[in-house]
């Protein structure tokens, strides 16, 4: 099976991720794992659900030394600054 990482995964899309792999949808691609890194600061837990395990990672992406070893990765993270975007 494959593991799955969605860097920036709190807002719109890293949800709708989840909300896919909940339904199930995910399973044709033999995903059966999401690590999600996020800076916000929420209640983070593992969760299982019946096929789909999801890890949630509270720190700065720019802070991680190591990051999980996974097969597909997903980059959405946003900067609130014009200036860097």
């Amino acid at each position: 099976m494959n593991k799955l990482l969605i860097i920036g995964g709190s807002g719109l899309f890293g949800k709708s991720f989840i909300d896919c792999g909940v339904r199930k949808k995910l399973i044709k691609h033999r995903i059966n794992k999401i690590y999600i890194i996020s800076r916000k600061k929420k209640k983070i837990k593992k969760t299982k659900y019946n096929y789909l395990e999801i890890n949630y990672i509270s720190k700065n992406f720019l802070r991680i030394k190591k990051i999980p070893k996974v097969d597909f990765i997903i980059y959405c993270l946003r900067d609130n600054s014009i200036k860097n975007s």
